[in-house]
C-alpha cells in the first residue's frame, strides 16, 4: 500500500527544507534584535515565524519575551525626564503579568519538549517509512524484482512486523524463482533435455499460467518430447535389427514432423526398407505375397533417396523373379524363363536359392535345352556335350577374351558359364563361384565398379553358403569393410575389400583362382 506521500510532486521535500531554512535564518536575524534591544524590529520577525510556522515553540515564547520587554521599555523612565511616579499597584501588576508570562513560556516550552517535538519526530518517522515502503512498492510494480525484494529485506529489518511488507517480499520472491526457472527452462531447452525443460516449465505453469510465454514454451516441449521418444524408440529397433518396427517408428515420427532429425531419420528409415525387404524375400525363400512387399518398401525406399543405384537394382531383381514367378503361373514359359534367368544371372542364390529351382522347373516344364534363350539355349543344347564340357568351354573363351582385352566379349561368355553352372550337381557352387569372380573381374576392368562389386560379393555369398568349410573369421572383416564401403558408395574401396575376402575362398577351394586377380 502506498502513501499518501507518494503522490506529492518529488521536490515537496525541498521546498519544505528551503522554508525551514529560511525561517531559522529569520529568527536567528530576530534573536539578534532582542539582544540588541531592536524590539519592534524582532517582534516583526516573530510574529512573521510564528504566521507560517504557529508550531515553533521557541518563536512563540521568544515573540511573548520581546513583547514584554518592548512593554517594560515603553514604560521605562526617560533618561532625561523626571521619573514619573508609578503607582506600587501597576508595578506589582506588571511585575506578576511578566511573572506570568515568563512561566506560560516555559511551560509551553516544556509541552513542545515533552508532547509537541516527540509527536513530530514520530510524524517524521512515519514519514521516512511510507518513503521506503513506497519505493519499494516502486521497483515492484516496474517488476524490478531484484531491488525490491533488497527494499523490502531492509525495510523489515526495522519494521518486521509489516504485514504489506512481508506480502510485498513475497511476491518479488515468487517472481525472482519464477524468472530462474524459466532460465533453466531455456537452457535446457537449448539442450534438448526436454524432460528437465518440461518439469521446469510445469512448475512455472502451477504457481503462474500467464508467465511470459511459459504455455506456449511447454507445449513445445511436450511435442519435443513426444518426437524424442518415437525417434528414440526408432533408433533402438534399427540398432537391434528389427527393421519392421523401426520402420513403423519412422514412420510415425515423420508423420509428426517430416523435419524433426531428418536426415538421421531419412538415412535409417531408407535402410530399414531395404533390408526389410531382403529379409522377406529371403527369409520366405521368394514367396510371391513377401516379394510384393518387398517390392513396395523398394519404392518407399527410393521415395527417400531416387538416385540410389544399389536399392534400384535391387527393386530390379524383385520385380524380375516376381514377373517370372508370375509368367510361370499364366503358363507363359518364354518370359517366366527369359525373366528368371536374368535373376539368376545377377544372383544365382536369389530368395535363398529358390529362384534356381524355379528355372530349372520352368525349363523342364517347356521341354527344352537346359536353361538359356538365344545363344544360351544353343550353348546348353545336348549336341554340344556334357555341362561341364560347356562349362569349361565358356570360360576358357571368356579367359581368351580377358587376355586379348575384349572384356565385352569376355564378358559374355562368364555370364553364359553362370547359365550353365546352375547344372553342375556337387560342383555347382564351385563353378558359380569362379564364373562370378571372373564375371566382376571384367566389370570391374569396364569400369563398371557398382556392378562388379555386387557380382564379387554374390560369388562370396556362393561360397559362404556352400559345403565348403572355411571358417568365417577368415574373410568376414574383409566383407563387412566392403559392405560399408559400398553404402557409401566408394565401390573402388570397396571391391578391395571383397577381393581379399575372394582370395581367402580361392586358396582353399583348388579352383584355379589362386594366382587370379580381380583388380587391374
Amino acid at each position: 500500500m502506498e502513501s499518501q506521500d507518494s503522490n506529492l510532486p518529488a521536490d515537496t521535500d525541498s521546498n519544505a527544507q528551503q522554508v525551514d531554512s529560511e525561517l531559522e535564518a529569520l529568527y536567528r536575524e530576530s534573536l539578534a534584535y532582542l539582544q540588541e534591544g531592536r524590539w519592534t524590529e524582532a517582534i516583526a520577525g516573530l510574529e512573521e515565524i510564528v504566521r507560517q510556522r504557529p508550531d515553533y515553540a521557541d518563536a512563540v515564547a521568544l515573540l511573548d519575551e520581546s513583547r514584554l520587554k518592548a512593554t517594560l521599555e515603553k514604560d521605562k523612565p526617560r533618561a532625561k525626564r523626571a521619573l514619573p511616579r508609578v503607582p506600587v499597584k501597576r508595578v506589582l501588576t506588571i511585575v506578576v503579568l511578566g511573572g506570568m508570562i515568563l512561566i506560560l513560556a516555559t511551560g509551553l516550552r516544556q509541552a513542545y519538549r515533552y508532547w509537541v517535538q516527540p509527536r513530530q519526530t514520530s510524524q517524521e518517522g512515519e514519514r521516512h517509512k511510507a518513503q521506503l515502503l513506497g519505493q519499494a512498492f516502486k521497483h515492484l510494480a516496474e517488476r524490478d524484482y531484484a531491488n525490491a525484494e533488497q527494499s523490502l529485506l531492509a525495510f523489515l529489518e526495522d519494521y518486521p512486523d509489516n504485514q504489506e511488507a512481508r506480502e510485498g517480499l513475497a511476491k518479488a520472491q515468487e517472481k525472482l524463482a519464477l524468472a530462474e526457472n524459466y532460465s533453466k527452462a531455456e537452457q535446457a531447452m537449448a539442450q534438448q533435455d526436454w524432460n528437465q525443460a518440461s518439469h521446469l516449465l510445469a512448475g512455472i505453469v502451477s504457481v503462474d499460467p500467464r508467465y511470459k510465454d511459459a504455455q506456449q514454451l511447454q507445449s513445445l516441449v511436450q511435442k519435443q518430447q513426444e518426437l524424442s521418444t518415437w525417434f528414440e524408440h526408432a533408433e533402438q529397433a534399427y540398432r537391434a535389427g528389427d527393421w519392421s518396427e523401426a520402420i513403423a517408428a519412422y514412420d510415425t515420427l515423420m508423420t509428426l514432423d517430416a523435419e524433426y532429425s531428418r536426415g538421421v531419420v531419412s538415412q535409417h528409415l531408407f535402410d530399414s526398407c531395404r533390408k526389410q525387404a531382403m529379409h522377406w524375400v529371403h527369409s520366405t525363400k521368394g514367396e510371391g505375397e513377401a516379394v510384393q512387399k518387398a517390392l513396395d518398401l523398394y519404392r518407399k525406399a527410393l521415395i527417400l533417396y531416387p538416385q540410389h543405384n544399389q536399392a534400384i537394382y535391387e527393386m530390379a531383381l524383385a520385380e524380375r523373379y516376381l514377373l517370372g514367378r508370375t509368367m510361370l503361373a499364366r503358363g507363359n514359359l518364354p518370359e517366366a524363363i527369359e525373366a528368371l534367368e536374368w535373376v539368376y544371372r545377377q544372383q544365382p542364390d536369389y530368395a535363398d536359392g529358390t529362384v534356381a529351382t524355379i528355372l530349372k522347373a520352368a525349363v523342364k516344364k517347356e521341354h527344352a535345352p537346359e536353361p538359356g534363350i538365344g545363344a544360351d539355349v544353343a550353348l546348353v543344347s545336348a549336341a554340344e556335350g556334357t555341362f561341364q564340357e560347356r562349362y569349361t568351354d565358356s570360360m576358357q573363351k571368356g579367359d581368351e577374351a580377358v587376355a586379348s582385352g575384349n572384356y565385352a566379349l569376355a564378358e559374355q561368355y562368364y555370364r553364359q558359364a553362370t547359365t550353365v553352372a546352375i547344372h553342375g550337381g556337387y560342383e555347382s557352387a564351385l563353378w558359380l563361384f569362379v564364373a562370378h569372380v571372373k564375371l566382376g573381374t571384367v566389370q570391374a576392368r569396364q569400369e563398371n565398379y557398382a556392378q562388379a562389386v555386387q557380382t564379387i560379393k554374390t560369388a562370396i555369398s556362393i561360397m559362404s553358403k556352400s559345403a565348403v568349410a572355411i571358417p568365417e573369421s577368415s574373410y568376414s572383416d574383409y566383407v563387412q569393410q566392403g559392405d560399408d564401403l559400398a553404402q557409401d558408395g566408394d565401390y573402388v574401396k570397396a571391391l578391395e575389400q571383397y577381393a581379399l575376402a575372394a582370395q581367402v575362398f580361392a586358396e582353399k577351394c583348388n579352383c584355379g583362382l589362386e594366382n587370379w586377380s580381380i583388380l587391374p
